[in-house]
Formats: structure tokens, sequence, C-alpha cells
């Protein structure tokens, strides 16, 4: 096994990758740079980052990345999910969580399309400096198909990744505040969920060792591969049993997420982040916010989806 960068943040840049997403048609990898609001697409072949800064509010970050079908790319931002065309760089504006009921001001964060092209996107609460400290079960999950947004899910303190079982029967889902792998049924045609449980529970004394889980992906065996933020690893669990497999370490602290890529799709890509509650410091060759790309597991994941409407 080894663990290689391949995207390096500029020299002195504070940047907070999220939201990797690898895009077949183009043997590309998508993610979003929260920090500086921007969207990226890293060539594998050409080992080029091509770069689009979003014309959005300053006081909003961009959470997730993926293509729509019909073209171009979904992007959320804030509270709003919008449509990109890479070639112009329009961003086009085409629903947002406004009309979701809810007791406090949320905003999105991580997100995945299910096989029926439905996008699906956590929250968590806005206005608090400190994530850290968030209050709890605020957030809340949706689902977003024809610009209709819909509450699936509620208490949740701070929403993160997800994917889903090959039979498409279960959802995993990350909620990083109280370091739980949630799992719900899933009914695939009607995009609901029922029987909400604990897959993965990191032990209390655990904090040290696994940090907070973050963005997560699933292998063809069925297991999870979750990005355990403030400590620089990759933890894999059987969320049958709940057990921890195998982990992986990075030159790093803030590791964010994950997912499977390449061309026989057999290599993890992990996206990084620096902020002032990681406290990375850039003494090594190898600076947080990094891109890494891991060989050589003996594992192979599936090609997400993409939002179909």
């Amino acid at each position: 096994m080894s663990v290689t960068p391949v995207v390096k943040p500029p020299s002195g840049v504070t940047v907070f990758l999220e939201g990797p997403y690898w895009e077949v048609s183009t043997q590309s990898l998508l993610y979003v740079d929260m920090t500086g609001k921007t969207v990226h697409r890293w060539n594998a072949a050409t080992n080029t980052d091509e770069v689009i800064n979003l014309d959005i509010d300053e006081k909003t970050r961009p959470s997730l990345i993926v293509p729509r079908q019909s073209g171009g790319y979904i992007v959320t931002h804030g509270r709003t999910v919008s449509h990109l065309d890479w070639s112009s760089r329009n961003l086009t504006a085409l629903a947002n969580i406004d009309g979701v009921e809810s007791d406090v001001k949320v905003l999105f964060n991580d997100g995945k399309c299910d096989s029926k092209g439905r996008l699906w996107a956590g929250t968590f609460p806005a206005d608090v400096k400190d994530i850290s400290n968030l209050p709890p079960n605020q957030g809340f999950l949706v689902s977003i198909a024809e610009a209709n947004v819909q509450k699936q899910a509620d208490k949740i303190t701070l929403s993160n990744g997800m994917a889903w079982s090959a039979d498409e029967k279960t959802l995993y889902f990350v909620d990083s505040i109280p370091r739980e792998i949630l799992a719900f049924d899933f009914d695939v045609n009607t995009g609901q969920l029922s029987n909400r449980r604990v897959a993965v529970a990191f032990p209390p004394d655990s904090k040290e060792t696994l940090g907070m889980p973050d963005g997560l992906t699933i292998d063809t065996d069925g297991n999870l591969w979750v990005a355990c933020i403030l400590v620089g690893k990759v933890a894999c669990f059987d969320p049958q049993s709940g057990k921890l497999l195998r982990t992986i370490q990075f030159p790093v602290k803030g590791t964010t997420s994950c997912c499977f890529g390449g061309e026989n799709m057999d290599e993890l890509y992990v996206t990084s982040g620096n902020s002032a509650v990681i406290n990375d410091k850039a003494d090594g060759e190898v600076p947080p916010g990094s891109v890494f790309r891991v060989t050589g597991l003996g594992v192979k994941g599936c090609p997400d989806h993409v939002y179909q409407n």
C-alpha cells in the first residue's frame, strides 16, 4: 500500500477540501475548497487541476459537487443548490432549503446522489463559529429532485458523509459530533427512510486515535471507509458488526473525505484541509490541504451516481 499526494495547495494558502467525487467519463477527481470558495477538477492522466472561483456570497461556502446527467454539475453552497456550467463558469440557482421547516437556520454540508438521481444532502446549524460546539440535533437530511427539497431525517448535529449498500436497501450516514455512522432502511423507489439505528459508534476513549468521522465511501465488499479528521486517518469498518478492520495514516491531521476512483476503481482518493480547530502545521513536505491517492489496498469501489433532474 502507498499514500501519495497528487495535489498540493499553493504555499501559504489555507484550504479546506471536501466532497471528492470520481468522474468516470473524464477520469477526473471533482472536489470543493470551502475556504477558497472554489471547485476543482483534477485530471489523473494530465495531472492538471482545473479551478473555478465561484461567484457566491462571501459568507457562504461550497460543500459538494456532482455531475448532472444533462450536462454540467450540481453544486451546493450555503442554503442553495445550483447548476454549474463548467465552460461558461455560470452558476444558476435551482433550489434552496428556505421552505423546509426548521427551528434554526441551517447550511448544506456533504451529500451524494442515489441511483434514481436524487441528491441527498445533510445540514448543520449556521451562525456557529466553533463547529466542535454545535448545538445538538438541529441539523437534518434532505433529498432534492426536480427542485423539490424534502426533509427525510432530523435530529442530526453535524451531517457528513453517506453511502448506499450494493443492494440499495441501506443508507449509511455520518453524524460527526456524536461520532456515529447511522444506518437507515432505504426504499430506492420512493426515497423513503426508516428504521434509524447506529451502525458504527466510535468508542468514547478513541478520540486521540480515531478523531471524528467526516466523509465516507463504501467498497464492493460492503465495508465503509471513513475519513477521521483531527488525527489524519481513514478507517475501514464492517457496518454489520461495527468492527474496525484497518486504518490508513496520512502525513496531515485534517483528512476530510474519501472516494474510490481510477481506471479500475481500486484507488482511494482522500481530501484534507486545515482550520483553527485542526491546527495542522505545515512543517513537513506535504502541506495540509493536499489531495492523496492510496493504492494497493486490495479493494474496489463502485462509481457514484449523477444528478438526473
